[in-house]
């Protein structure tokens, strides 16, 4: 349930919105799976970079699907 002024996620709203995040996701951790103790640094931080474009490409598309990121 919405709490008093709360926003409306577009991606409870748009199914083209929801695939794209949902691709995103999934690439996100794809990228989480994929590491491993054995992982070299530089391997972590090319994925730890990616997964802040990819938080970046989702607020693109709805400011509101992390919450709290919008006031």
């Amino acid at each position: 349930m919405r709490r008093k002024g709360e926003k409306i996620s577009y991606y409870d709203t748009n199914k083209k919105i929801r695939s794209s995040i949902d691709r995103l996701l999934i690439e996100s951790n794809r990228l989480s799976s994929n590491l491993g103790i054995d992982s070299t640094d530089e391997e972590k931080f090319i994925a730890k970079s990616r997964q802040s474009d990819i938080n970046k490409e989702i607020i693109e598309l709805d400011p509101y699907f992390f919450p709290g990121e919008v006031e």
